[in-house]
Order: structure tokens, then C-alpha cells, then sequence
């Protein structure tokens, strides 16, 4: 986790993020940020107290990431790699911090650093994939869900799932305003034992019959279907994370939380047996365009 030490509106993000507010309501530079920095506090704290182990750094002006609260998009640590991911804005790809790759290689020795993907920056056109905002993974059935735009390519999506063993399953998802939605972690999200997703922002039948289709294989999951309006308040960008005992969390905002019917909330209480995190994290939703999920770069580590 990054805390949002320098965090603010990101111009180049907001182009196609449709998440992040036009305005910000009168508040000044440095009070967006004293929320921010709250509202981060308030979810590492609840996160510890389930025993949940965060590497946690903070960021500068001199690195001009106002986005860098969401690494999760530009790495990911699973098997022994970390994966880095070729990213649309110019100063998100700064946030591949030289000084957080090595923490993480003393951390994790024979770490391996794969960096191929990052070619497609350079090419022209170029083409990016942004890590977990753009890839919804199922661990178990090794399966990889990917809303196509222009933060997820095709070719590169093709290219990092037959590096990993994983099966994609692309589609193209729009907003209740027929737009793009920029990442598919706010759309959807897939945990062991409950998936969510908002099936009617997947704008070909057949490609939501897919989607349906693979989230229930096995009958391991239930489903839970969210709306547009839901996907506005974050609903789908919640992110399973494992105890301290190895026992299933679910981390969300208070925003997403609330945002759920009686009978969602119940389910999901059920699902994770009341280990669920919801904080304010109005503030980064609305300046940042990312919720919780984003907040959050999972390592999968032995």
C-alpha cells in the first residue's frame, strides 16, 4: 500500500476515468490530501487488525504520482515474479519505483522482475494492460477476466495470460452512459466463494452469457449482480485478502457497503463470516477515480 502522502487530481487519468469528480467541491490541495491520508490510515488499521501483513510506503511531490495510492496497477507478485505492467499515462509509469522493486527483492530473495510487457509502451502505437485493474483473476480456476479499453489491449492481454497459465476471457463493458469502463475491477470482482459483477454493463449478449457461465463453473461461487448505479458507488471494486489464520476478508469503502441491498450486505456478512472492512474512502473515490480494490496490490507469497 502506498499512503497518499502526495496525492491529488490527476489530469492525464481523468481523460478516460470517468470515476474521478469534474470538481472538488472547494477543497483545497492540502485538505484533499489530509482526507485522503485519513481515509488510507483508516483502512491499513482496519486491515492490520485482522492480522493482514501490509508493506506500507509513502510517496513525494519529487515523484509526481498523484495516483501512486494504487500500485496494483502497475505490478503484481505472485510464483516467485514480479510482473510489471505497461501503463496508459506517463507519470502512472512512474510509479515503478526503483526503490520499492528493490525492497521487494531483499524481501523475496530470487525474486524474479519481469519487465517484457513494458515494450508496449514504447511502440506506436503503444498498448498498455494495467495490472489488476485491468485483470480480475481467478486464482483457482486460473481464469482472467478483461473489460477491453484503452488501458487493456488485447495482444498484450493475449501475451501475459499464456505467460501465466491463464485462460482470458476479454469483453467490452460500458458505463450507464454506454462509455468505456476504464478498468475491470470496477465492474467486477472475484473471490472464493462470491463473485460480483455488474452483468449489464457487458454489452454483448454472448460475452455476459461467457462471463456468467465461467463465474459459476464449478458451483464453488454465488453470484451477486450489481447495477449501474452500484458500480458508481464502488460496489464492485472490493478485493478478498487473506487473515493472519488464512481466513477470507473482504476489504471495500463504507461508500460500496452501504451501496448493497439488505440481501447482498447479508450474503456477503455470510460469505466472510463478518471479517469485512468497509471504510471511508470517499475522498479517494471522487478525486482519484479508485476505490479500495485499487488501493490494495496483493502479494502472493509461500
Amino acid at each position: 500500500m502506498i499512503v497518499p502522502s502526495a496525492f491529488g487530481t490527476n489530469a492525464q487519468a481523468a481523460r478516460d476515468n470517468h470515476f474521478m469528480a469534474s470538481t472538488s467541491d472547494g477543497l483545497s490541495v492540502l485538505e484533499i490530501r489530509e482526507r485522503a491520508v485519513a481515509e488510507h490510515k483508516a483502512l491499513y488499521r482496519g486491515l492490520r487488525a485482522l492480522g493482514i501483513e501490509i508493506n506500507l510506503f509513502t510517496h513525494d511531490e519529487k515523484h509526481a504520482t498523484p495516483d501512486a495510492c494504487f500500485p496494483n496497477n502497475w505490478h503484481t507478485l505472485r510464483d516467485g515474479k514480479l510482473k510489471l505492467f505497461p501503463m496508459k499515462d506517463e507519470n502512472r509509469r512512474l510509479e515503478r519505483r526503483e526503490d520499492i522493486i528493490e525492497f521487494l527483492k531483499h524481501k523475496h530473495p530470487n525474486l524474479v522482475v519481469d519487465d517484457s510487457l513494458l515494450r508496449y509502451e514504447r511502440q506506436d502505437p503503444p498498448k498498455f494492460l494495467e495490472g489488476t485493474g485491468s485483470l480480475v483473476v481467478d486464482h483457482e480456476e486460473r481464469v482472467a477476466y478483461v473489460a477491453l479499453s484503452e488501458r487493456a489491449h488485447e495482444e498484450v492481454v493475449a501475451e501475459h495470460c499464456a505467460a501465466e497459465n491463464l485462460t482470458p476471457i476479454t469483453f467490452k463493458a460500458l458505463d450507464a452512459r454506454g462509455r468505456p469502463i476504464y478498468h475491470t475491477n470496477v465492474m467486477m470482482s472475484v473471490c472464493s466463494s462470491v463473485a460480483i459483477v455488474c452483468a449489464d454493463s457487458i454489452a454483448d449478449p454472448a460475452d455476459r452469457r461467457r462471463v456468467l457461465d465461467a463465474l459459476a463453473a464449478g458451483g464453488r461461487r454465488e453470484i451477486i449482480t450489481i447495477t449501474h448505479a452500484q458500480v458508481d458507488a464502488f460496489c464492485g471494486n472490493v478485493l478478498e485478502l487473506r487473515t493472519a489464520s488464512g481466513e477470507p476478508a473482504l476489504a471495500c469503502s463504507a461508500r460500496a457497503f452501504a451501496a448493497f441491498d439488505d440481501a447482498q450486505r447479508a450474503r456477503l456478512r455470510a460469505a466472510f463470516d463478518d471479517r469485512v472492512v468497509a471504510v471511508d474512502f470517499s475522498t479517494i473515490e471522487r478525486v482519484g477515480g479508485g476505490g479500495v480494490r485499487c488501493a490494495v496490490a496483493e502479494h502472493f507469497v509461500p
